[in-house]
This record gives C-alpha cells, structure tokens and sequence, in this order.
C-alpha cells in the first residue's frame, strides 16, 4: 500500500524564491546546501520506509531527507545516470504529521541553482515483524459478488460475513511470536495498511472492524489474491517458516492464475518457468449453500453467466487442488456451516499439529455435548476450539486426573483463553497424557429455534501429525465424500512422510431407527450394541498412489471416497495410524471426524451419544454395573488397580455420568 506525496509534481530548490512550484514552500541557501521542506507528510502507523523517485538536474549531485531536522537512514539506491530511485529507513516514525526537508549537494564552484525533479514520494506499511521466529501466515479471503450471498437459508448472514469471523479466528489462534497478514481479493488484490504483515496479535485486534467496511463485488481473480499474498510474505524478514492460506468461493473467472502460484511453487515444479519459493498455499473452497444456489438461479440475482462461472464447484476444487500441490500446501472443502472449524484445522496443520477430533452437532438450548479424546504423553499442547453462529457457549475440560478446568479461567503459563463473537479458543500447555473430557453447554442460549449447530476442533502438537483434510458442512443425499489423511513426522521443523505407515479407516453410518434406540437404551446391551454399531460400519480404503486425490505417491497423503451417504444424519469417520518415527519408534494414533448429510438439525442423535456409547464398550464399563459396584464395595475395582486408587474412583464416576 503506498501512500502517494504530490506524485507527478516537478518541484525545483533554488536560491531565489519560490523555488520549488508547489503550494510556495521556502527555499534556502547554505553554501552549496541546498533544500526545500514541506509539512504536510503524514506517516501511517507501522511505516517501514520512505521511497524516493527523482531525476537530479541543473548541478545537483545527491539526495538527502530529513525529519524534524534528522537525515534518514538510506537503505538502498538504484537508477541509471540522473534517474534514481532511493529507499529510506521510517521505522521510527509512525501515526504523526511531519516536517519533510530534501537536502541535495550542488557540484561545481559558484553555483546558485540546484535541480531535483521529484517524480514521486511514497511510504510502504508494513508492521512490527518479529524476525527469524514464529510462522508467517498470508490470508487472503475472496471479496467477488458471490460472497455477498446468504450464508444459508435460515441465516441473515452472509457469506462474506462468516468469511471475516474464521479470518478473526485464524489470526486469533495463532502462537505467540507468529505474523499474520489479511488481504482481499476479487477483480484485483489488496491490502489494507492495518492489516499488513505484522504480530498476529496486532492483526487479531483489527480484523473486524478492518474488514467491516470491504463490499463483496466483481469476478474473482485467484491469481491477484496469490500476488496480494505473495507480496505480504516477502515482507517478513529472517529464516521462519512462511505460508498463504486462500479462500475462494468459485471458479477463476480473471486473469491466469498459474503465474501467481509459480511464485509460491516447490523448486522441482517443472511447469513453472524459474524455480518457486516453496511457500505452501493452503487453499479453502468454500461451497455454497444448495438451498441458497438455487434461489440464486431462479431469481437470476448475478445473471446465468455469472452463475455458470462462480458455481462451477469442479473447477474450483480442480484449481485449488492444483495450487495446494503446486506449492506443497494441501486443499480443504468447507461450506458456511464449518468455515470457522476448517480455518481452525488449517492452523493446527500448518503448524505441525494433528486434529484428533473434529464434529459438528446441534446443541439443543438446554442440552449438552461431552466428548472424550485420548491425548499423547510429552504433547506440547491440546487445543479445544467450539465454534457456532451465535450466542455464548460454556467449554469445561476435565483432565486425566479428573481436575476440572473452566476454560475462561486459563491464564499463562498454564494456558491460555480467547473469546470471539462465534469462536472459543482454549489451549492448556503440557497436557497430562490420558483420555481428556470436553464438555459445552450454552451460556447464554440462543435467542430463536430450539438451539443450533457447535462444531468442536480438538488437535495436539506433537513431533507427529496427522490429519483428515476436512468435510463441507453437510452433503447431499447420495453424493460421494473424498476422505483424504496426511500423516507425516515432523523433524528439524521438516515434514517426512511416517514410515511404514498403515491406515485404517472406518465410516459409520447413521444406524437408522436402531441407532436410536441403542443410544437411549439404559442400562446397555453389549451384544445388541456391538452388533448395531458393527452393521453400520464400512471399512474404507485409502490409497497413497497419486491416482485418489492423495496428491503425489508415496507422499504421506492417503485419499479415498465413500459413497453410500443414502440417509440423512451423522456420519462418524475413524483413522487408526500406526507407522514408524525415524528413529525406530513406533507410533499409533486414532482421529475421529464426523459429516453431515442433510439438515444437522433433524438428527435424533448426536455423534457425541454415538461416541459415549463406543467408549462404553470400548472401556467394557456399563454405567448401571458400575453404579452397583461401586455402592455395594466401593473398593472393589480399586483392589486390583494398577494405578493411583483416586484415578480408578474418578474412572468409574466418569462412566457413570
């Protein structure tokens, strides 16, 4: 973004007055010293430097600036013979108007003219950009006339509105010491000067209110969003790892594209004229609602050109998918109704981190969701993120151990807790290693209907990660669903494809009727449930051959596709990983997801009911058993513990509840 000074304008310093042709500002004479100064400048906050274009005539020989009396620090010079252009050092300036002086030495004895025609004076905007440390992230969300379409039938929001609430998340669930920027995109791209590269945490505050007044208009550029990005990145200075994340919500209808990813493409890339950065771009198709596409066309809102072109979701995904492998990024598929859980995948994947649990599930307004996750021992941190559409939720967390931790009452060291208008974000730091409940109710409940959607992200940060590529909000009756997983090691801050690795995946089906009465079913039978939960399941298999949307053979990245999604509900998807870290150790990992077909709303049950029952079994723990036990000799299970007897007791209490 350059903030442009009297561009064009020829401005001349001389002995006799006025000098330099603009508004009369006074010229002076020292010696062979010769200057003009103007007050008007203003300097934005967070300016990075001063650009200098100019063209030295009549005896002048080279160009100084000064403010408030003090030469800056020229950073840099280039031009041929008198045209130059010269870059000066403005990081100690900022949000001030100032007194710009230009100096320049005359050559020659006697001389009494000095000329300097100043073809224009800019200021780039860049931030305080921790150097050398932390992830620098590219945000670049799509602005073109589709995005000003309902978010969903049932929703005032639109879909830019849902678009600039993931991006408040995304840059709120960044680690400390990363860099974070927000660009925009539709026919071209562009930055705002507050949201320029800069510490997340500055990035996070502005965001909203930044983004608040961008109108969604025009066609849709991907390659401008690229160069946008591109062009952000470059202003992170030192060796940290830097990334682009792309939000498009239809087909490339301006411009090339392939150009603007070449800049950010892995080195080997042989379609690409000069090698790449080796930057990855993590691209989002962001699908549109069905109900709401076919208003759209009936009412020919955007004209049926336009709607053939920005609807077209094969060559979206096409496009994306290419730009994702092209960079060594990866491509995920959300619609509204997950935007903010996806960009929360992103960022636990990006950074080396592994989903262990992603669902979605209408929360009544006096209900609850409980889920258990097993988290890895020596894991660095495990991060809870609920997200939802409205109102307030309540997340408690109770460990291993069965200490119960509040989210909102997280502090550093031992964690930390932030609160958007549609997000949590809950990270506790060196996790107790063990099988950690989760637990969400309303807070403040949803004004209208009977409650509505919470989708949960849980990962971890470990050396290894793992992780299913994501789902669009709900499917269609009978359309198949791509399962992707990227499972990989992570060494010297380098991803290795898991050695020997072995996936098995599992699709539940919504179980009908059956399913129903098994989860309302108290106490549980073992056999019936074993037997309903196992005609439900589908083993799917996953390839790694470059040939199932896996990307490249023999990658780390598996893919796949199920397509019996004959009935509406919730679909439980389970990946068992087991492989091999390079020094020999051996790893296995389990990863939980859920998608919707159909109206999440109409589900009977919830996939966290579903769960609870498969822990059950797993645990070969029935609640009612337990109940007895624990009455008739509470010490019963603790004589044979292997553990410390107050876990077996909270062991029990938790299988009852």
């Amino acid at each position: 973004q350059n903030y442009v000074f009297n561009g064009g304008q020829e401005k001349y310093c001389s002995g006799t007055p006025p000098g330099w042709y603009f508004h009369g500002p006074e010229a002076t004479v020292t010696g062979k010293l010769f200057s003009f100064s103007h007050n008007i400048l203003y300097i934005p906050k967070h300016a990075r430097s001063l650009i200098v274009s100019y063209d030295l005539a009549e005896t002048a020989s080279t160009l100084a600036v000064l403010i408030d009396g003090t030469e800056l620090k020229r950073k840099r010079l280039i031009g041929r013979g008198d045209t130059k252009i010269a870059t000066f050092d403005l990081t100690r300036y900022g949000s001030k108007v100032v007194p710009l002086t230009f100096q320049t030495n005359a050559v020659g004895s006697g001389v009494t003219r000095a000329g300097i025609k100043i073809t224009n004076v800019a200021i780039t905007v860049g931030g305080p950009v921790v150097s050398g440390t932390g992830l620098a992230t590219a945000l670049v969300i799509d602005t073109s006339g589709s995005m000003d379409w309902q978010s969903s039938l049932d929703s005032a929001k639109k879909k830019i509105d849902i678009a600039r609430e993931a991006a408040n998340l995304f840059v709120d669930a960044a680690q400390p010491r990363e860099s974070c920027s927000v660009s925009v995109f539709s026919a071209t791209g562009s930055t705002d000067p507050e949201l320029a590269m800069a510490a997340c945490g500055d990035i996070a505050r502005r965001v909203k209110p930044t983004l608040a007044g961008v109108a969604a208009t025009g066609g849709t550029n991907i390659g401008a969003g690229l160069d946008a990005a591109f062009q952000e990145l470059l202003k992170n200075e030192g060796s940290s790892p830097r990334i682009a994340v792309l939000l498009s919500d239809g087909a490339n209808t301006l411009g090339k594209w392939r150009p603007s990813a070449c800049k950010f493409a892995r080195p080997e890339i042989a379609m690409c004229s000069s090698p790449g950065k080796g930057w990855p771009v993590y691209t989002v198709g962001l699908y549109t609602d069905r109900a709401v596409l076919r208003k759209v066309v009936r009412g020919g809102t955007f004209g049926s050109q336009t709607i053939s072109r920005q609807t077209q979701e094969e060559d979206m995904r096409t496009t994306l998918t290419q730009i994702a492998d092209m960079t060594g990024g990866r491509f995920y598929p959300p619609s509204t109704a997950n935007l903010g859980s996806i960009f929360a995948q992103i960022r636990s994947h990006a950074g080396g981190g592994s989903t262990l649990l992603s669902q979605g599930n209408f929360l009544p307004r006096n209900g609850s969701l409980n889920y258990n996750v097993g988290v890895t021992p020596g894991a660095q941190n495990l991060t809870v993120i609920p997200t939802w559409f409205g109102s307030s939720i309540d997340t408690v967390l109770i460990s291993p151990s069965g200490r119960t931790i509040r989210a909102r009452d997280l502090r550093p060291p031992s964690g930390r807790y932030v609160q958007g208008a549609t997000y949590e974000i809950v990270q506790v730091n060196r996790p107790m290693g063990g099988k950690w409940q989760v637990r969400l109710k309303w807070a403040d409940p949803p004004e209208h209907a009977d409650g509505e959607r919470v989708n949960l992200i849980i990962s971890e940060k470990t050396d290894i990660s793992l992780n299913l590529l994501g789902f669009k909000g709900e499917y269609e009756i009978g359309e198949p669903v791509m399962i992707t997983l990227d499972v990989a090691e992570y060494a010297g801050g380098r991803r290795i494809p898991l050695a020997d690795a072995r996936v098995r995946v599992q699709v539940q089906k919504p179980g009908g009727a059956k399913m129903v009465r098994l989860v309302r079913q108290r106490p549980i039978n073992r056999r019936l449930a074993k037997r309903t939960i196992r005609s439900a399941t589908r083993n799917i298999r996953l390839y790694d051959d470059g040939a199932h949307e896996d990307y490249r053979a023999n990658d780390g990245i598996f893919g796949g596709s199920f397509t019996e999604t004959g009935e509406n509900g919730a679909y439980l998807v389970t990946a068992t990983v087991t492989g091999h870290k390079r020094g020999g150790q051996r790893v296995q990992r389990r990863l939980i997801a859920s998608f919707q077909v159909g109206p999440i709303s109409q589900n009977p049950v919830t996939t966290a009911q579903i769960l609870e029952v498969r822990d059950l079994l797993e645990d070969r723990t029935d609640p009612a058993k337990a109940i007895e036990a624990l009455q008739s000799d509470p010490f019963a299970t603790i004589k044979g513990a292997q553990s410390d007897p107050l876990d077996a007791i909270n062991k029990l209490r938790q299988g009852v509840q």
